[in-house]
């Protein structure tokens, strides 16, 4: 009697999302991916030390066969946080903002009507964890793993292909937290903070391209993703960057693409 089955056509995770989010009756909700799996005591342990805060965040575990690792969200077993920190740790890409780490109220879904943004495939549980962060006071953090996140081994080529389609949507992603960190605090610079998260995204996933593709193939690559966010590029204060990573933004903005398959190379030979 506590379990509603809902069948509709698929529309995508975020609106699956939105379904549930309309349908919940309780006081809580969690999120869960239909691939991963969840402690027995998940929420039981959430339900000790949520009472007076607004959300509570958890460990994970990462688990593909039977290889498992443990990742936590910060170093402190137990502590509460203004949401402001939590907030800030997110943007600035110290923390994952991934739904399936949190448990959070419905009363503050609902009265601030939040829901999962549709239009993207990006991204989009980082984009509602900051918009419910806005509205809520207090976040408990513990490090008890509570939840079981599969790593799906793709292939090598699906697996880039997932990275060339998440940049090219790096546009619309970024527009979207625009408007929600302006809204939040502008006085706070929380934009160009956001914008140095991306760069270093960017040069991960650049350096990628070059340890494992040919000069022509990179160079086809890039093209295409810089005609997307070389925008990106053009807002990050540079004045603040090392000399790597202003060499890395010259390189991309003037198209020097050659160079920066060999500036990459040098780095994924110190790096790597």
């Amino acid at each position: 009697k506590r379990i509603e089955v809902v069948n509709k056509k698929n529309g995508g995770v975020s609106s699956a999302r939105n379904e549930g989010i309309k349908r919940a009756k309780g006081e809580y909700i969690i999120f869960v991916d239909g691939d991963d799996k969840v402690e027995l005591n998940l929420i039981e342990n959430c339900l000790k030390y949520i009472d007076d805060c607004d959300a509570l965040r958890y460990g994970i575990y990462e688990f593909s066969d039977k290889k498992v690792v443990l990742h936590s969200a910060y170093n402190d077993v137990n502590k509460v946080l203004d949401s402001k920190d939590v907030f800030t740790d997110l943007i600035k890409g110290d923390i994952s903002g991934h739904c399936f780490c949190f448990i959070l109220k419905t009363e503050i879904i609902k009265k601030n009507n939040l829901y999962f943004d549709e239009e993207l495939s990006y991204c989009e549980d980082v984009v509602f964890i900051l918009n419910y962060l806005k509205c809520a006071t207090k976040i408990r953090i513990i490090d008890t793993p509570l939840y079981d996140y599969r790593v799906v081994n793709t292939s090598v080529t699906r697996n880039f292909d997932n990275k060339i389609r998440n940049l090219k949507s790096l546009k619309k992603l970024r527009q979207k937290v625009k408007k929600i960190v302006n809204d939040f605090d502008e006085k706070d610079n929380y934009f160009n903070v956001y914008n140095l998260t991306l760069l270093k995204l960017l040069v991960y996933y650049y350096s990628t391209f070059a340890k494992n593709y040919k000069l022509k193939d990179f160079k086809k690559i890039i093209k295409d993703i810089n005609n997307v966010i070389i925008e990106i590029f053009k807002d990050v204060n540079v004045d603040s960057l090392g000399k790597g990573s202003k060499i890395f933004i010259y390189l991309n903005i003037n198209n020097h693409l050659t160079l920066l398959y060999i500036y990459l190379f040098i780095f994924n030979k110190l790096k790597w």
